[in-house]
């Protein structure tokens, strides 16, 4: 990993956008950076699922579904603004626009984030699909254009 610090790195311009083999994160990188990101989404909805055990029936189901939505919501701004989690940026595993490896914004994030949801639901057919893709790509990444990348 390079030394630089997280805040000083960007995608390249328009024009430097190559995406190699090389360059394309494979299975198990990006195991270990979703492993990541899940424990700082648990770290994000535990406050929230623990006031809603501690309250009724209804306030646990209403605090449960806020859970989801402030985690989805952080995710997909980190996603959309940042190439992914702190902990994911921090192994250099980036989830970039799969045309000019810009950061591919709150909305698309947010469009990949819920069709994840669907691939993991389809017996994880959608997270292995990139065993098979030219471009490493998930169902999630195809919906949203998204390629993820090692730097």
């Amino acid at each position: 990993m390079s030394s630089e610090s997280f805040s000083e790195w960007s995608p390249p311009a328009v024009g430097d956008a190559i995406v190699s083999s090389r360059s394309l994160a494979g299975f198990w990188a990006r195991v270990g950076a979703h492993l990541c990101d899940s424990i700082l989404m648990l770290l994000i909805t535990l406050p929230f699922n623990i006031v809603g055990a501690t309250l009724s029936e209804n306030a646990d189901g209403l605090m449960s579904l806020l859970a989801l939505a402030v985690s989805a919501g952080t995710y997909a701004y980190w996603i959309g603004t940042k190439g992914g989690s702190p902990w994911r940026v921090r192994l250099g595993i980036l989830i970039l626009d799969k045309n000019d490896l810009s950061y591919i914004g709150f909305r698309r994030a947010l469009l990949r984030i819920f069709v994840s949801y669907i691939s993991g639901l389809a017996l994880l057919i959608g997270y292995l699909w990139m065993l098979f893709d030219a471009n490493n790509q998930t169902w999630h990444d195809k919906a949203a254009n998204t390629v993820v990348v090692r730097r």
